[in-house]
């Protein structure tokens, strides 16, 4: 009856058979890589910077150009229409296609909407988009994709 106990306790008395029974000695080299999923959840979900990658932090604002284009043109691309040949046959009926500047801003959530987002119930995005400037263009100016 005693014996499991009394064999639990003398398997702990050696280190290395400790260290593996507590999983301290199992993974020592993925906790300190910056590719384990730790490091990847600390990024992500707890916001510490220092776990991401150097080309995972990126400034707290950035400017995108994008092309807007009116609904029949979106309908042509929705049907297997190149952007530009969609917005030249657009245009050709009166539909114009705009060029949006929008700035893209990052905002910090608080511990309980990261948390939030872990668990998969947090729907904001945690960037703020605001248009900076709409101007038309031909759809000459689109390149084809």
């Amino acid at each position: 009856m005693n014996t499991y106990i009394s064999r639990t306790a003398h398997a702990l008395k050696n280190p290395i058979l400790a260290a593996t029974i507590a999983g301290l000695g199992l993974f020592p080299v993925q906790g300190a890589a910056k590719d384990s999923p730790l490091a990847t959840y600390r990024c992500v979900v707890s916001g510490q910077a220092n776990q991401c990658h150097p080309s995972e932090s990126t400034s707290d604002v950035r400017i995108e150009k994008q092309f807007v284009l009116g609904p029949y043109a979106r309908y042509l691309v929705y049907r297997g229409e190149s952007t530009r040949a969609a917005a030249t046959r657009a245009q050709a009926l009166g539909e114009q296609t705009a060029e949006r500047t929008v700035r893209i801003t990052r905002r910090e959530l608080d511990a309980f909407q990261r948390y939030q987002r872990a668990v998969g119930g947090f729907a904001e995005s945690d960037h703020i988009y605001e248009t900076v400037s709409e101007v038309p263009v031909d759809a000459s100016a689109i390149r084809s994709d």
